[in-house]
């Protein structure tokens, strides 16, 4: 029994459709970003000034409302701070897990990822992000500007590069907050005495 011989154009045409197929199903499983249905639910931003230092702590929620699994960090955040939105007299601040670091300016410091809290959300789950740091007086630590400790509140942006996505499996992009009450206190307890 004699099979005919696919032609060159025949070939040319499969060839074509099994990359189309598999670059599809790539870019579906490579980002959980573009697919995945996350926000966040701000709940509290204190900031606490004593006779021995500052404390920051702002707590929130991340809401998965979407179909799609995805894997976010919890802990050991970065913490940077934009300036003020003057419409909603809000301190932008951004929690994120940035692009490594360098050691000895060659290798990629890596950094385990259980220290971050990893934790992968179905549909309709929460996870609670709680950030807290505190700077010691005697520190060389400036403390906050007067603009900043008038806001009155604080919009969070939550961000995670994709190059950690890549290496841990995590969710990667920005989430951004609705603006929270922004709470000022003094205290006369040590920061260290408080917890």
């Amino acid at each position: 029994m004699k099979f005919p011989v696919p032609s060159r154009k025949v070939i040319i045409l499969a060839s074509i459709g099994l990359l189309v197929f598999f670059a599809a199903t790539f870019l579906t499983h490579a980002s959980t970003s573009s697919v995945s249905n996350l926000s966040i639910d701000p709940l509290t931003a204190v900031y606490t000034e004593g006779d021995r230092g500052y404390s920051l702590h702002i707590v929130f929620a991340i809401v998965n409302s979407g179909e799609t699994d995805a894997t976010i960090v919890t802990k050991c955040l970065n913490f940077g701070r934009y300036g003020i939105d003057e419409d909603t007299n809000s301190l932008k601040c951004t929690l994120s897990f940035d692009d490594p670091l360098k050691y000895n300016d060659k290798y990629l410091a890596i950094p385990s990822i259980y220290d971050y809290c990893p934790v992968t959300l179905k549909h309709n789950e929460v996870a609670m992000v709680n950030y807290y740091a505190e700077y010691p007086k005697n520190a060389n630590f400036k403390g906050w500007d007067k603009k900043v400790l008038q806001a009155d509140n604080i919009v969070i942006t939550y961000k995670i590069s994709s190059f950690w996505a890549d290496r841990f499996g995590l969710w990667y992009g920005e989430l951004y907050s609705a603006p929270v009450k922004f709470t000022k206190r003094a205290s006369d307890v040590s920061i260290q005495d408080a917890h």
